[in-house]
């Protein structure tokens, strides 16, 4: 009888994972034409870390990012060129420059960033706060028990994300884009990797 409950929440968890996989696809082709003509995922980026704190030096947002001075420095030109951000010299260092939200900065980013979390609250729409709950800590569970089955296996790729699929290109949530088999590291982190994080502009 166990093995029968076990063998049907695999089923259920493949199931549902390539419905995952299904929505993703067919909400690319419903996003708005105006706003990924206008922006790039990059851009958005900048956008949100600007959302969440103001006013930050351009050296700053490189090193939050990971990224060479001069993509940032195209990222930002593209950004105040379409009057999301503004550059304002520092007062207490001339050689920085301070990068602020515009009003039509403040708004675009509130509409079209995060759209992992606005997926995510249309997909758990049948949940209960309660369900999802239970859910997340089953499935936290579930990760645990089949990570220790990779541990005692000795398992090359114990440990880490692997995108499903084999060896492709994949962007997280943030944005980075992960080549081939290269990990990320477990949830809370993980090895930052060599040389600069590729974006999508």
């Amino acid at each position: 009888m166990n093995e029968n409950i076990s063998d049907t929440l695999l089923q259920q968890i493949r199931s549902c994972t390539n419905l995952v996989h299904r929505l993703i696809h067919s909400e690319h082709h419903f996003k708005n034409p105006d706003a990924q003509n206008n922006i790039g995922r990059a851009q958005g980026i900048v956008l949100k870390i600007l959302a969440e704190k103001d006013g930050m030096t351009q050296t700053e947002i490189t090193e939050k990012l990971d990224i060479r001075p001069s993509s940032l420095g195209e990222l930002v030109m593209k950004l105040e060129k379409n009057g999301y951000v503004e550059r304002r010299q520092n007062e207490n260092d001339k050689r920085a420059i301070n990068v602020f939200l515009t009003e039509k900065g403040r708004e675009f980013e509130k509409e079209l960033i995060n759209p992992r979390q606005k997926a995510a609250e249309t997909w758990c729409a049948g949940l209960s706060e309660e369900d999802k709950t239970q859910l997340s800590e089953l499935l936290n569970k579930l990760i645990l028990s089949m990570e220790d089955v990779l541990t005692k296996n000795g398992d090359e790729f114990s440990g880490r994300e692997m995108p499903f699929g084999g060896a492709f290109h994949e962007m997280d949530s943030e944005g980075f884009l992960h080549h081939g088999h290269g990990h990320k590291g477990r949830q809370h982190g993980g090895s930052r990797g060599e040389g600069r994080k590729s974006f999508r502009f």
